[in-house]
């Protein structure tokens, strides 16, 4: 019988896509006593960064970009607690805390971080309900790894 999880990822459609490996000196996720850590995760698909930072974009282009960017990286967040958690999502107890960080034009008077932040939070819950409700702080900053538009981390409350 599939889990609840794996009904709510088939109900809304999502494929997990394949965890990626780290880019740097650094394991993609840790685990510590009941915590999952999982490090900051990119728009990357197939291998490669999707959505990258392209300045001077109008508004409105900006926020299509980053909105996708930001599901790619929470899909990107949800695939390495997967593999983290031996592919048994139903471990997750609650998701305390997100980081969501948008490389935004040095002189933008951007000001929908929220807007892009909620794309990631919905994701969320519509995989784990009420276990996705979570904190969250969306940061703008000049620049991320690898040129990419987001990058997303969590902390997450595992069963042990």
């Amino acid at each position: 019988m599939p889990s609840r999880i794996a009904k709510n990822l088939e109900a809304n459609k999502i494929i997990l896509p394949v965890s990626q490996k780290s880019i740097g000196l650094y394991s993609p996720y840790r685990i510590s006593g009941n915590l999952l850590f999982i490090s900051g995760q990119l728009p990357i698909e197939d291998g490669k960064i999707m959505n990258k930072k392209i300045p001077h974009k109008t508004e409105e282009l900006e926020i299509i970009s980053l909105k996708s960017a930001a599901k790619l990286c929470m899909l990107n967040v949800i695939s390495q607690a997967n593999h983290a958690l031996e592919l048994n999502l139903d471990r997750v107890v609650s998701i305390p805390k997100v980081n969501i960080y948008l490389a935004l034009d040095q002189n933008s008077n951007f000001e929908k971080h929220a807007d892009i932040a909620n794309v990631a939070s919905q994701l969320l819950k519509d995989v784990f309900e009420d276990k996705g409700l979570h904190s969250r702080s969306t940061i703008g900053c000049c620049s991320l790894p690898l040129n990419a538009s987001v990058e997303i981390d969590a902390i997450i409350e595992i069963l042990s």
